[in-house]
């Protein structure tokens, strides 16, 4: 409590050892790292490690991965108009811009974008540890476990769900600050990183405009004091005003290019795909041309790819499929949260029998009350649509957040078992990301190999498959990388004929086609084979 002296049996938070140790220098060095020194160390070894996984993972895409980067090259080029997006968020393809004008290889430009990113989610977190007045020894071991967890969020994952973790993780230091009654200003610090976060993923503009009104009322309430209650009410208007000014200068954007007031066409687009049931299928429903002449491929826009080939809502269905849909994606969260650590559910159990006891307005201003509200709330959005773990890495940082504080705070205990328990606790949040680094090394390795092996061939110009939609993507954005001047066109029908093949290619003026070995390829045998990978393993054929 404010004012309590520190008894002697009790460590200050900033101290690690006596004062009249007999072990002076470890005592200074500890001194000295709960200053904050503790902090570059860890952010030194992320880089470090970071810089030495690069290699393992110099390929490692995913589907989304290329329309990004294609959208970077749209800003790069000058080609303003199409890079303007209404699914893919334009922030992680602005940062990407300089790399590109400085011709670093886009793939190492993500990884040298997800080192700063970690280290900013270091420094965040550390930020969240302070607020749960988590003593120094037990930050440095959390501090340290979250290498690997980063690793894998940022580098398994390269698409914008980690950024917009690190932006919210940041957002919710400031929010549940227990001096942030004080400070009014803050409330537009919080506005800013909302609109920041929404940048980079248009989920984060409801998720912050319902989550600030709900924390705001949380301090609002939790506050006895009048004026402080006044500073909770200005922040949050200027958290707000601040939010909407700036994320409407990109709505606006999109009002321009698209004819229509939207914050995305992802959530619409996710929408259809869920209530249509055949997922991901109407990839290979024939070929499509990209939404702009410069683009990779039509997945640069999902939403104008799915026009015509996914069924139109039927609002009867969507309101009948809502509810169970909801109760199954509230239990895929929780499984997400597992995979975070296994004893995330007891974790959450636990914070939420602490508050027990306490009066109604200590409630709900405390700080492990407004993190279980935001770990809670984070997934909602999704419920109706669909959950995946990347989706809620805010979440599980949090989360490991609460169970250190929980173990430090454990009364009763010696410091030896707590930080045993401390240890235990770290290993469960590593293992799960340590399993994903490990099956993704050298993923897409022998993808950029056979691009390598195509672009001296020649092979270029407009490409379209017989299957394998991700990889043919990724084969082609290899050739577009070497040589330039390369668009996918997507895969053909499985069961088209010869005739309907020969067509489409016609059609839409392919120049090759990649028989991928395992699927039908019914292409006329007077189109040559320029180029024979492996043993059947894939043949691009000239038929233009």
């Amino acid at each position: 409590m404010p004012g309590r002296p520190i008894s002697e049996n009790k460590r200050d938070p900033l101290r690690t050892s006596p004062v009249g140790s007999s072990v002076d220098s470890t005592a200074d060095l500890r001194v000295r790292l709960a200053q904050g020194g503790i902090l570059p160390a860890v952010a030194v070894i992320h880089a470090l490690s970071g810089l030495f996984l690069m290699h393992l993972y110099a390929h490692h895409m995913t589907t989304d991965t290329p329309s990004y980067i294609s959208i970077a090259r749209h800003y790069a080029e000058g080609r303003l108009h199409d890079a303007v997006n209404w699914v893919w968020s334009p922030l992680l393809s602005w940062l990407l811009v300089p790399f590109l004008y400085l011709g670093v290889d886009p793939i190492a430009a993500l990884h040298l974008l997800a080192l700063a990113a970690g280290i900013a989610g270091l420094i965040g977190c550390e930020g969240i540890f302070r607020e749960l007045v988590i003593e120094e020894p037990a930050r440095t071991i959390m501090l340290l476990s979250l290498v690997p967890v980063i690793h894998a969020f940022s580098i398994v994952n390269p698409n914008p769900d980690f950024l917009v973790a690190v932006v919210l993780l940041f957002y919710v230091r400031f929010a549940i600050a227990r001096d942030y009654a004080g400070r009014p200003r803050d409330g537009a610090f919080c506005g800013l990183l909302g609109a920041l976060a929404y940048f980079a993923k248009a989920y984060a503009f409801p998720f912050f405009v319902l989550h600030f009104s709900l924390v705001s009322a949380c301090r609002y309430y939790g506050e006895r004091d009048s004026i402080r209650r006044t500073n909770v009410r200005r922040s949050f208007f200027l958290g707000l005003a601040a939010f909407l000014l700036v994320s409407s200068v990109w709505i606006g954007i999109l009002y321009v290019k698209y004819d229509r007031l939207t914050i995305g066409a992802v959530g619409a687009y996710n929408l259809r795909l869920v209530h249509d049931g055949s997922g991901l299928s109407y990839l290979s429903g024939g070929l499509a041309e990209p939404p702009t002449p410069s683009a990779l491929s039509a997945w640069e826009d999902p939403a104008q790819l799915a026009e015509g080939r996914l069924k139109p809502l039927d609002p009867s269905r969507v309101l009948s499929d809502t509810m169970p849909r909801m109760g199954m994606n509230a239990l895929k969260a929780v499984d997400a949260y597992q995979a975070g650590s296994v004893f995330s559910m007891a974790i959450l159990a636990c914070a939420s029998i602490g508050l027990i006891g306490m009066s109604a307005r200590a409630t709900i201003g405390n700080v492990k009350f407004l993190l279980l509200l935001t770990i809670l709330l984070l997934p909602a959005g999704y419920l109706p649509l669909l959950v995946d773990r990347r989706y809620l890495y805010l979440g599980i940082l949090l989360i490991h957040a609460l169970g250190g504080s929980l173990v430090f705070g454990w009364q009763g205990q010696t410091p030896r078992k707590k930080t045993i328990s401390l240890l235990v606790l770290c290993l469960s949040f590593i293992l799960v990301p340590m399993r994903d680094l490990r099956a993704n090394v050298h993923s897409n390795r022998e993808v950029h190999e056979l691009a390598s092996v195509l672009a001296v061939q020649g092979v270029q110009g407009r490409l379209a498959s017989n299957g394998l939609y991700d990889r043919s993507l990724f084969l082609a954005h290899f050739v577009a990388e070497g040589r330039g001047g390369t668009t996918f066109l997507g895969v053909t029908p499985p069961g088209a004929s010869a005739n309907e093949l020969d067509a489409a290619l016609q059609c839409h003026r392919i120049d090759y086609y990649l028989c991928w070995d395992g699927y039908p390829c019914r292409l006329n045998p007077g189109y040559p084979a320029i180029v024979s990978v492996g043993p059947g393993g894939l043949r691009a054929c000239r038929t233009r």
